[in-house]
C-alpha cells in the first residue's frame, strides 16, 4: 500500500535500508545469477571487483561460481570474466555483466572483445581489461526498457531513491514524469532534508538499529555510485578522499559507513591488506577490520605464503 508523501525516513534508517538491497547487511544464500541481477548488475571495469563484489554479500561464494555462470561458461578463468564474447545461447544469461562504458574510462573499442588476460592474485593486478561497446557484446543494440523499468530497477538495487538519485546512477534526464507515473503504486518518503523519495510497495525496511558487519568493497562499487546524495554511506569529506576524479578507490564499511580505503600489496611471499582509516576507529572496529581483512586475503591471495592486514 502507497504512503503519505509525509513519512520521514531518517539517516539510519535510509542508510540500513540501502544496505539491505545491497545484501550486505549479511552475507546471503543465492546463486550467483540472481544476486548479479539483484544488484542491478557488476561493475567489471577490472578483472577482479566482480569477484569481491560477490564475496563481499553471498555466503560460501567461491571464484567458480561466478566463471560459470558468466558468458562463455566452463573452462575460462577470471581473467576473461569481463572481456569475452559469449555464444549465442549465452546472451542475456548475465546481463549485468555486459561490459559498461562509463565517462571518463577507456579505451573504448567497437570491436569484438578480446580474451582476458590471466589471473590476478588481488585488485589492481590483473592489468588493464579493455573495455567495449555493449552492441559488441550483446551482438545487438542494447534494450533497457522503459524508463519506468529501469526506475523500478534502481529501487529494487538501491533502496529509496529520488529522481536526482536515480537519473545519477543512469545518466538519463527526465525522470520526474516517469517516476510520478508509477507514484500512485509506491511509497513516498521524506529523508532528514526534506527530499522526496520513492521505493517499492513491499519492500522490507529492516530495523534501523539492526548491525551492520564490516565489509571490504572492491574500487568502484555500485553501493558509492547509485545515487546523487551519496549521504547515506559517507560524508562529503570522506567522499573527496574515496572519489577522486574518475577513481572511486576500494573502502571499508564500518557500521555502514565508508570509515577506510583499502590495497593489498605483496611483501616478498607474504599477501598484505593495508587499511587507511578516513577517520578514528575504535579498538573493537579496528579488530573487526583485521578480522575481515584476513578472510578477504584467504579468498584473493590463495597463493600467498602468508597473510597480513594492517589497520593505519
Amino acid at each position: 500500500m502507497a504512503s503519505g508523501a509525509g513519512d520521514r525516513l531518517d539517516h539510519r534508517a535510509l542508510n540500513r535500508a540501502t544496505l539491505a538491497r545491497q545484501l550486505l547487511l549479511g552475507r546471503v544464500e543465492l546463486p550467483v545469477t540472481e544476486a548479479v541481477a539483484r544488484l542491478a548488475g557488476l561493475n567489471a571495469q577490472d578483472v577482479e571487483p566482480p569477484y569481491l563484489t560477490l564475496w563481499a554479500r553471498l555466503a560460501g561464494f567461491e571464484r567458480d561460481a561466478l566463471t560459470r555462470a558468466r558468458p562463455g561458461g566452463p573452462g575460462g578463468g577470471p581473467g576473461d570474466a569481463a572481456a569475452r564474447h559469449p555464444a549465442p545461447g549465452d546472451r542475456g544469461r548475465l546481463p549485468g555483466l555486459a561490459p559498461a562504458a562509463p565517462a571518463g574510462h577507456g579505451p573504448l573499442r567497437a570491436g569484438r572483445p578480446r580474451p582476458g588476460r590471466g589471473r590476478p592474485g588481488g585488485p589492481g593486478r590483473g592489468g588493464p581489461v579493455p573495455l567495449v561497446l555493449v552492441e559488441a557484446w550483446l551482438g545487438r543494440p542494447p534494450t533497457a526498457g522503459s524508463p519506468e523499468d529501469l526506475i523500478l530497477r534502481h529501487l529494487t538495487a538501491f533502496g529509496p531513491a529520488s529522481v536526482a538519485d536515480v537519473q545519477a546512477w543512469s545518466g538519463l534526464t527526465r525522470l520526474r514524469e516517469p517516476m510520478e507515473r508509477l507514484g500512485g503504486g509506491l511509497r513516498r518518503f521524506r529523508d532528514e532534508h526534506g527530499r522526496q523519495l520513492y521505493d517499492l510497495p513491499d519492500a522490507p525496511g529492516p530495523d534501523p538499529g539492526v548491525a551492520s558487519p564490516v565489509r571490504f568493497l572492491p574500487p568502484f562499487d555500485n553501493l558509492l555510485l547509485a545515487h546523487a546524495d551519496r549521504g547515506r554511506v559517507m560524508t562529503d569529506e570522506v567522499r573527496r578522499r574515496v572519489c577522486v576524479g574518475a577513481v572511486v578507490e576500494p573502502t571499508v564499511l564500518v557500521d555502514g559507513q565508508v570509515a577506510a580505503v583499502w590495497k593489498q600489496v605483496r611483501r616478498g611471499d607474504r599477501a598484505v591488506v593495508e587499511a587507511e582509516p578516513l577517520g578514528p576507529l575504535a579498538g573493537p572496529d579496528r579488530e573487526a577490520v583485521a578480522t575481515e581483512g584476513l578472510r578477504l586475503l584467504r579468498f584473493a591471495a590463495t597463493d600467498a605464503a602468508g597473510h597480513d592486514v594492517r589497520v593505519g
